[in-house]
């Protein structure tokens, strides 16, 4: 099934079984609808979208939290949450006619504004305890500040104070961010002893979005196509989550370059790669949200390399 040959077909058939499915997100755990978004995002399937935004919305507390954990936990899901609304908003604003459906999303995002501001410097109390390594969440709290402020450019729904306060900590998180690059032009979560692949990784998709970057992200782009595979394309002993992570790096990252030559370096590791995840897929676990993850490869491997067009998500 998994074959580089036939990625053009493999996201074709994706695409019509998405389109065709009303009922893709019944009886589906939280985490596997995640999967499932991203994949609908990246295909632009409104209709899905929404779906996924309604039952987002609809969890939400009065205060604008998500989550039914501790405080901790509960930050992350949020974060998360308003993540999702905020690329949502992206693809479902291009449409006519869907001003109400925008208000509705925008009305959500408000809600969590304030909640965000007031809990934002207990990210950096995160330890392995919490699931994920500091690094891995700040990139999402990153992603999430930066759209906040996109957004309000065009819609304004932030006051003064939050507008500053997250214009602060859009600065903040950037600096540590920049501070904690290695020599290698990896990164590595605080308890770990080298860079990492995906480490890295979530480390460019949440400073790739600023300018003044630009020479960081491209040492962290240097370090992950040093350390792939010269012979096979794989990184990381071929672990699957690590090579797809990889690519999500380089795939997201390549819109922001401006060197030509440097360009074709990262499209010769994004095919390599590709090529390898493909055609090594078969031994990844069988599970469903599996090929959702590989999908989130291929269907930008076909914008980028098959239709030569760069990507709108880090």
């Amino acid at each position: 099934m998994y074959k580089f040959d036939n990625i053009t077909k493999f996201n074709e058939d994706y695409y019509n079984y998405l389109i065709k499915t009303n009922d893709i997100f019944e009886n589906k755990s939280l985490n596997l609808i995640h999967h499932i978004w991203r994949v609908v995002l990246q295909f632009e399937i409104t209709d899905r979208i929404k779906q996924v935004c309604d039952l987002i919305i609809g969890m939400q507390k009065p205060n604008g939290e998500w989550g039914e954990r501790d405080k901790h936990h509960n930050f992350g899901d949020t974060v998360v949450n308003l993540h999702r609304l905020l690329w949502s908003l992206f693809i479902i604003q291009k449409e006519k006619d869907n001003d109400i459906y925008i208000n509705k999303i925008i009305e959500a995002v408000k809600k969590s504004v304030d909640y965000i501001i007031e809990n934002h410097d207990m990210h950096y109390n995160i330890n392995r305890t919490f699931g994920h390594g500091m690094i891995d969440r700040l990139h999402y709290l990153m992603q999430t500040e930066y759209y906040l402020l996109d957004f309000d450019v065009k819609y304004c729904f932030l006051n003064q104070s939050q507008r500053q306060k997250l214009a602060e900590f859009w600065k903040k998180d950037t600096n540590w961010m920049i501070d904690r690059q290695m020599q290698d032009g990896g990164w590595h979560e605080v308890d770990r002893v080298r860079s990492r692949i995906g480490t890295t990784s979530d480390a460019i998709r949440g400073i790739n979005l600023n300018d003044e970057c630009l020479d960081s992200v491209k040492n962290g782009i240097k370090f992950i196509i040093n350390n792939q595979n010269i012979y096979d394309g794989y990184w990381e002993a071929g672990n699957i989550d690590k090579n797809t992570d990889a690519l999500k790096a380089l795939i997201n990252s390549r819109r922001i370059m401006d060197d030509a030559k440097f360009i074709k370096e990262i499209d010769k590791s994004i095919i390599n790669g590709t090529k390898w995840l493909v055609n090594n897929f078969d031994k990844a676990e069988k599970l469903e949200e599996n090929d959702y993850d590989l999908l989130t490869v291929t269907i930008d491997y076909e914008k980028v390399i098959v239709n030569n067009m760069n990507v709108d998500f880090v």
